[in-house]
């Protein structure tokens, strides 16, 4: 059974996590993150990279020469970066990481953990 601190506590998450869900950083977060889902270029960029990364691993792994799967990741990375709305996104997600990093400071503060 709950004991009452832990209703408390469990009650007060929630409101935290409320007023971060209605905050203007999270909505802004959110919208950008659906216009990069349906931007044209993005999401296939994000796989391509994805999909290098594990092929640079692969080949780290097998002791196999991997500068020109750098170059073909790292083009494919500047190529991300110049899209001004991923970099909103970036902008957007770094806010929000803030927000949670100032939660968990707060806390350990309090409770010198």
């Amino acid at each position: 059974m709950e004991n009452m601190l832990s209703k408390e506590i469990k009650i007060k998450v929630e409101e935290i996590v409320e007023i971060i869900k209605n905050s203007s950083e999270y909505k802004e977060y959110l919208l950008l993150e659906e216009k990069m889902k349906n931007h044209s270029r993005i999401p296939k960029l994000i796989e391509e990279i994805k999909k290098s990364q594990k092929e640079l691993v692969r080949l780290q792994t097998e002791g196999k020469n991997i500068e020109e799967k750098e170059k073909v990741l790292s083009t494919l990375e500047k190529e991300l970066l110049e899209i001004p709305l991923y970099n909103d996104f970036i902008d957007a997600q770094k806010k929000l990481n803030e927000v949670f990093s100032l939660i968990k400071e707060t806390m350990d503060n309090i409770f010198q953990l």
